[in-house]
């Protein structure tokens, strides 16, 4: 019993199972926060304190979830709006929460 998979009726049809995933995934989808004043001013205040090689943690609304990471910063693109971390690229918009470690 322990290694059998539980069943699952909405899935007996395989042509099926691509939709139900999306609407799975679409289901925990949430929606961006809105920002107060004195957070945004609390991030601002983390961007312009910024050095290339800070390790920062930071939370990023990207696609309808809320992503939490502790990073790298490679290089701080105030032009464009961007942080380039050592594992990605993280848009000024997209960021919730900014914090030195």
């Amino acid at each position: 019993m322990r290694g059998m998979k539980q069943w699952r009726p909405f899935a007996s049809l395989p042509e099926y199972q691509t939709e139900i995933d999306k609407m799975l995934e679409e289901r925990e989808k949430v929606e961006k926060p809105i920002l107060s004043i004195d957070q945004i001013y609390d991030i601002n205040e983390v961007l312009y304190s910024l050095k290339c090689g800070d390790y920062i943690y930071l939370k990023r609304y990207f696609n309808g979830k809320i992503y939490s990471q502790t990073s790298k910063l490679l290089e701080l693109d105030k032009f464009s709006g961007r942080l380039i971390l050592d594992n990605g690229i993280v848009e000024f918009n997209d960021l919730i929460d900014l914090k030195l470690c």
